[in-house]
C-alpha cells in the first residue's frame, strides 16, 4: 500500500508539475509490488495503463516485462484460475 502511495502521490503532483510526472519505472515498481500482492488487481491496473497510453494519457507502455512481471505473480499466486491467466497473458503478448 505503501507504494501505492507514493505512486499516487507522484500522479497527484503531475497535475500542477509535469516535471514530477510518473516515469515507467514508475509504473513498473508499482505492477511488480502489486504481482506479488494481488496479481488480479495488477491486472487490472495494467489494462488500465495500456488504455490510458493509447490515447496518450500516460507514459506506461505495456511491453513483454510488464507481462513477464504479470505472468510471475500469477504464477506464483494460490489463485485457481492462475494457469488460465499466465496462458491467456502469454497469448495476448505473443498474438496483441
Amino acid at each position: 500500500m505503501h507504494v501505492q502511495a507514493l505512486f499516487d502521490r507522484l500522479v497527484e503532483l503531475s497535475q500542477t508539475d509535469p516535471l514530477q510526472c510518473p516515469i515507467g519505472g514508475s509504473y513498473a515498481a508499482l505492477m511488480s509490488v502489486w504481482s506479488r500482492v494481488d496479481p488480479q488487481k495488477a491486472e487490472t491496473v495494467m489494462w488500465q495503463w495500456k488504455e490510458q497510453h493509447d490515447q496518450d494519457m500516460c507514459e506506461m507502455r505495456v511491453d513483454e516485462r510488464i507481462f513477464n512481471t504479470l505472468i510471475g505473480g500469477w504464477y506464483h499466486s494460490k489463485i485457481p484460475q492462475a494457469a488460465d491467466r499466465c496462458d491467456q497473458l502469454l497469448q495476448h503478448a505473443i498474438h496483441g
